[in-house]
C-alpha cells in the first residue's frame, strides 16, 4: 500500500533536490514515480523493504532483479563474508576466477544444448503438422556434439 504520509522521505526528496541533479540517480528519479510513493528506504529483510517512514512493503520488484533469495540471506551473507576474510581486493585473481568460468562454461553448454535440442523439437513438430516445409538437419556444434 502506498502510504501518502511520509515526512521524512518528503525532507530527504527536498534535501536531495538541492545535492542530486534531479533528485535522485537514474531511474528512481522521484518525477517518475506516482505520489506517495516512497523514494528513500532504511532497510530489508528476506522479501520486505522499510521505508524511512517506518512502512513496510513486499519487495515484488525483487531489488530490479538481483535479490531473488532475498535481502540479508544468511547463506549468501556468510558465503561473502568468508571470501571478503580471504581478500575482498587483490593484486590478482584467487583460484574461484578458474572455480566460477568451469561452473558457468559447464552451465552455457547444458544451456546451449537444451536450446539446440528444444529448436530440433520445434522443428520436427512444425514438420509433422506442416509436411510441406523443407527438411533441416541441424548441425550441433562440436563441443555440445561430442
Amino acid at each position: 500500500m502506498i502510504s501518502n504520509s511520509l515526512p521524512i522521505d518528503a525532507a530527504l526528496r527536498t534535501r536531495a533536490q538541492r545535492v542530486i541533479p534531479g533528485g535522485m540517480y537514474g531511474h528512481l528519479n522521484v518525477a517518475r514515480l506516482p505520489p506517495g510513493y516512497p523514494q528513500f528506504f532504511a532497510r530489508a529483510e528476506g522479501a520486505t523493504l522499510w521505508d524511512v517512514d517506518g512502512n513496510a512493503y513486499v519487495d515484488f520488484m525483487c531489488a530490479y532483479g538481483p535479490m531473488v533469495l532475498g535481502y540479508g540471506n544468511r547463506e549468501v551473507e556468510d558465503a561473502a563474508s568468508a571470501q571478503r576474510a580471504l581478500g575482498d581486493v587483490l593484486t590478482g585473481p584467487s583460484e574461484r576466477l578458474v572455480e566460477l568460468a568451469s561452473i558457468a562454461t559447464m552451465h552455457a553448454v547444458a544451456l546451449e544444448t537444451l536450446q539446440a535440442e528444444r529448436a530440433e523439437a520445434i522443428w520436427r513438430e512444425a514438420h509433422e503438422r506442416h509436411p510441406e516445409l523443407p527438411e533441416v538437419v541441424v548441425e550441433l556444434p562440436e563441443r555440445i556434439a561430442a
